[in-house]
Order: C-alpha cells, then structure tokens, then sequence
C-alpha cells in the first residue's frame, strides 16, 4: 500500500478534527499541520492511540496473561534484576499494557507507581515530621468548572500527610455545598481570583500556593513543598512534576519535568499544577496578569524570579481524559507567549502555531554577529557538495564565510568541489595535515574564521529550511547563551538528534535518538525548546567569545565527546546550552559513525565526568527516567543511575583501541 492510501485510509477511520472543513473539501489537513506527511503522522498517532485503549471486551486472553505478568514482576522481580527484564519483555510481547478490567491504563506507570509511591508508614511519619511548621496558604486559581472539581481538589486537601495549610475559595451561589461549610477551619471564603490572591499575600506567610479547581495534590504534595520552602535560603518558585487523573479515578500520561529551563517555558508551562510563589512575587504579576490564564501568569512570574527550584515528583494531578493530556496550542497561547517575549524586549518577536501544533517563536537575531561555518571534511565529494549547495541553496541569509578544513583527502574530486562549488568567495579551504582529530580541525578552523558566531556543521549534513541559521543565532541575543544546537535527522526521517542527556548509557547520548519526529511522552516533545546540558557539535553555534574564553575544543578528545565537554565547560562558566527544534537538518552518515568510539574518548570522558559529578544525573533530564533508553520511559531503579551504566560499561568494555558499543549500550 502506497503512502496515499494509507494516508487515505487512516483518514476513514476517524471523523475530521476539530474544527476541519467537511469531507470533499479542497482542505483536509488538521490546524496546525503544515504538510502531507504531518497530516500522515497526525493520523498514524490517532490509530495508534485507539487500538491503545481498546476496551476491556476487546482484549484478548494474552492481554490478560500480561496483566497477570505485571503483578508477578511487582512481587518477585527486583528492579534491574534478569527476572525483571525478562518479565517486562515477555509481558510486551504479548501484551501491550491494557488493564483486563476497568479503565485502560499503562501497566508500565501501575509498576512505576507501586515502586515509588509513599507507603502508610511513610506518610505516617511525615505527618509527624513538620519541618519549621510553615502554613502553606492556598489560594484557588480560575475559579470555574462547577463544584465537582471543587470538591475533588478539598478531598485530596484533607488526606495531605501535611496539616498545616489553608485554602481560600470563593463563594458560588449555585454550589449545593461549598467547601467552606465542612467543618474543617482550614476552608476558608475569599474574593474571586486576583483579589483573592492579593488577600493571601497580606498574611504572614512567605509563600502562597496557587491550585487551579480540579487540581488534586497527591498525599504528601504539601509535605514536600513545605520542606523545600522551610531551607535557610528559599527559592521564588516552586514546582513539581504532575500527571492527568480521569473521571473513573484512574492516573495517566505522567509529565516528568527538567529542571528549570526558560526556553522550556516557551514550549510548554512547566509551572503547571501546585506552584509555591512568594508572596510579593505574586503581587507584582497580578497587576497585569491575563485573566483566565494561568500560562500568562507563571511566565510573568518566571520573568521576576531569580532562584526556581524543581521537585523532581509527581505531586498533582490534574483533571482530564487522556485524549486531554497535552492541550493542543491555540491563538490565545501563542498571544501569551509572544506578548512574553515583547516584555523581554526581543526585537520582531512573534509566537505562532508551528510544527506539530507545538509553539514556534520568533525574534530577529542580533544584527552585528557575523556567522562563520567551519565544516571538518575529508573526502566524500559527494557528500561535501551536497553539503555546500544546502548552505548556498537552501539557507537564508546565507552565511559570512565557509571555512572546510580540509585534513587530507586525497580524492581528486575532491578538489573539484572546491573549483566548483556555489559559494564564491564566501568559500575558504583551510588545509591540515596528520592523523584526523575532529577538535584540532574544529579549532583550526575557529582560528580561520572571522565571525563572532562561529557554526561547526559535519559534512554530512544538509538543511531542510531556510531559516535556519537564523532559528539559531536568535537565542544569542540573550548574553548568558553560549552555546545553541539544532535537531537533526536521519534520512529515514526518525530522530538523530535533539539535545544530549549526560549519564544516558552510561557516558551521554541523543535524547529521541530512533524515535519518529515529533515524537511525545513522558518528557514531552522533541519539538520543544529546551535548556540542556549539552548538544551534538554535528550542527552547534558557539559564541566565539565563549569559545575562546574556553580554549576551544579540547584536542585530547580525538574523535568523540569534545562536544559534550565543551558544553559542560560553558554551562560551569555560567553560559546556557540551548536546543531549538526550528533549525532541522538531514545527517545523512551518522548513523554509521556514531558507532565507533576510540578507546581513549571513552576513558577520558568517563574520568572526568566521573570526578567532575556530571555522571550523578542531569539536571535538565527528570531522575525518575531511565537512562537506559532513548525515548523517556520510567526508571528501573537504583541500577538505572548514570554511575551504575557506566560501572557496567567499563567492565564490559573490549580491550582494543576502537570501540563498537554493544546495541544496548550506545
């Protein structure tokens, strides 16, 4: 079956979305998809979901058979032992994770949860436990959904393991039985929603949590937020990780979060569920906070925090099927976005709908960076060629210069191109002899170029939109921005690479590497931006001040993890590392090289990220994920540690010079 009627086929299934023109209209494509094979992968994900959540008479006898495998590895298999991979591997072969009875739900997140939850005697304790005692002050955030959320939220208020908070609400003629009327004092009436929250920052407490109706903290929600705001020097905000509750009471769709990350913040509302804010810090945002957006809100408060602190948890739930787990962006959404990047004073800036129906924001890069491209290359002509026709074709504004360092091809046609490429003078060929090193090439050609941004892009590569370089140079407008990479693909259109996570492996590695692109789960999308703790130097534009400030690449890698200990050198000198899914290109031979490691890479790496604490977990990769995979999913336990993977590796590790990692291992 061609792709077409595939496509077509797909279509039939399901009745238009929301908001298309009838079927036999000239327009078919889903708001926000930009192309056919969008619209392809649009569907594809829609039937993927549907035979995901079949109903219970729809399940075989082998989905039962994995039902009663999860239970078996829940009470006989340690996390990371043999009998819990081969329980896990033999309940996805015959299962596919659908409850028997009851709601669907993912018996991935059931184990998950029966692992990581509070036991009785541990919420026991912490009801005993009140660090400093601080009265955490509740105030209820857009006051609209009917009394049945309200409800829902003053349950799980009375089951915290915490006591002491209160919550303001305010009055509805049309509740039957507000919640102020329970005997519990700790209810209390209020104004609507902004006087309400002034009120609460008159009080005496520091900080004022913010719950939107509905929302439902899990028991020991206020426990830990206490204890994260009772240290000697408090943060301005905090957060914690959330996921979905649906009508029948069932969890689902977890969003473990990074820490901190502001470009995140463009992407998706990473301060969603309970926030903890001081309560001056909320005062000044609700005097030109959006009504009815809570979006609006945190990032105006985001915009005046100077210290932001995660609590990597699952500490609220909030309402919603699963279809509703990720709302989809809308006019409004894009409005709060770009009126935030006009308060940050970015010239041009303008947030629209954009790939995927994730948010896509603009601003005119600074006019005074001249960009140079530094392109290592040796041999391949083909390859080249077609690398120089993507920057002098399909590349807006095209760049200052071109430096390829060229480090001995002894291909003819390879000089060639060179005679004949399209660039003009924009072209210059550094030549450096001796055995290949990608660092010094990368070095000497930093040294060769002029502009202040200097890009260093693999020969392999190839740009998919003409904006690019743009897309990139945008994010140095912030000083504190030293490094920013791109998202790139392989030819099969599936992920390359969008950001590195340090520790996955054992070592680092390409978070999505293998997945489809725009891909979305437990750590949302690819299409996010993103502070991370480093990128792949395939496609990476560095400030040359900070490149120079930190001596470049370091030359004693030779061939691999240069890249990710220059990011972690910038981001310990206090620059950001920044990815931005709007700069897309083709990697045409990673695949292949990615395999092969010298030796030497791998143990300098391992030692130095080892004494350095890079390898004790990302910052900006949520602990409760595996670092064994990388598509997010839950982490096994105390063997699925960055140090543990890498303690495996070294003993697993050939003794030769050149490195070919076992599958499971890259």
């Amino acid at each position: 079956m061609g792709d077409g009627a595939m496509a077509d086929g797909l279509r039939s299934s399901f009745p238009p979305p929301s908001g298309a023109p009838p079927a036999g209209a000239s327009e078919r494509r889903h708001p926000g998809l930009t192309s056919n094979e969008e619209l392809h992968r649009y569907y594809g994900r829609r039937l993927a979901e549907r035979h995901r959540r079949r109903r219970p008479h729809d399940r075989s006898l082998l989905a039962q058979l994995a039902d009663w495998l999860v239970r078996l590895r829940l009470l006989l298999a340690p996390p990371g032992s043999w009998l819990d991979t081969g329980l896990g591997w033999l309940r996805r072969s015959v299962g596919l994770g659908t409850r028997t009875t009851g709601p669907s739900i993912d018996l991935d997140y059931e184990i998950f949860l029966a692992r990581s939850g509070p036991s009785k005697r541990e919420l026991g304790r912490q009801a005993r436990r009140t660090p400093s005692a601080p009265t955490l002050h509740l105030v209820e955030c857009l006051p609209s959904g009917g009394g049945a959320l309200r409800h829902a939220t003053a349950d799980a208020l009375l089951r915290q393991s915490y006591p002491h908070w209160t919550w303001s609400v305010g009055a509805e003629r049309r509740d039957p039985d507000p919640v102020w009327r329970r005997a519990d004092p700790r209810f209390r009436m209020a104004q609507p929603f902004e006087a309400l929250a002034a009120d609460g920052t008159r009080g005496q407490d520091e900080f004022v949590g913010l719950l939107h109706r509905g929302q439902a903290p899990t028991r020991d929600a206020l426990f830990h937020f206490a204890l994260a705001a009772s240290v000697a020097d408090p943060p301005d905000l905090i957060y914690a990780d959330v996921d979905w509750l649906d009508g029948a009471g069932v969890r689902h769709d977890p969003w473990f979060k990074p820490d901190w990350s502001r470009a995140a913040m463009l992407s998706a509302d990473l301060l969603s569920g309970l926030l903890l804010v001081r309560r001056q810090l909320l005062q000044e945002a609700l005097m030109s906070a959006r009504p009815g957006s809570m979006w609006d809100l945190h990032l105006l408060l985001a915009e005046r925090a100077s210290r932001v602190v995660h609590l990597p948890r699952l500490l609220t739930h909030l309402p919603g099927e699963a279809h509703d787990a990720w709302p989809v962006v809308d006019s409004q959404a894009c409005d709060v976005v770009g009126e935030h990047l006009g308060r940050r004073g970015l010239p041009g800036a303008h947030a629209g709908v954009g790939l995927g129906g994730w948010v896509r924001a603009t601003w005119r890069p600074p006019h005074d960076r001249a960009i140079s491209i530094v392109i290592p290359s040796r041999d391949q002509p083909e390859i080249l060629e077609r690398c120089l026709w993507s920057l002098a074709e399909r590349t807006r504004p095209g760049p200052t210069e071109v430096v390829v360092v060229d480090t001995g091809s002894g291909d003819p046609r390879t000089e060639a191109v060179y005679r004949a490429h399209p660039l003009g003078e924009r072209l210059r060929v550094v030549r450096q002899t001796g055995d290949f090193n990608f660092a010094a090439a990368c070095n000497a050609g930093a040294r060769a170029a002029s502009g202040d941004l200097i890009l260093f892009l693999n020969n392999d590569t190839e740009a998919l939109e003409p904006d690019w370089i743009e897309r990139m140079a945008q994010w140095f407008v912030f000083p504190d921005v030293g490094i920013v990479g791109a998202k790139l693909l392989y030819p099969d259109e599936t992920i390359q690479h969008a950001g590195v996570v340090v520790g996955m492996g054992g070592l680092a590695s390409h978070l999505f590497q293998g997945e489809p692109e725009l891909s979305v789960g437990l750590f949302g999308s690819d299409q996010w931006y993103r502070d991370l703790s480093a990128v792949t130097a395939a496609c990476m534009l560095v400030s040359r001040r900070v490149f120079e400030a930190l001596n470049g690449f370091d030359e004693a890698f030779r061939l691999n993890y240069q890249d990710v200990d220059l990011c972690l050198r910038a981001r310990r000198g206090g620059w950001r590392v920044i990815y931005t899914p709007d700069a897309r290109l083709l990697h045409h031979e990673g695949l292949s090289h990615r395999k092969r490691i010298p030796r030497a890479d791998f143990e300098l790496a391992s030692q130095r990220w080892l004494a350095d604490g890079h390898l004790d977990g990302d910052p900006f990769f949520n602990p409760n994920l595996s670092y064994m995979s990388a598509m997010p999913t839950f982490n096994r336990g105390r063997h699925d540690h960055p140090r543990a993977l890498n303690q495996r590796l070294m003993r697993r590790l050939p003794r030769k010079e050149i490195l070919t990692l076992p599958d499971d291992l890259r």
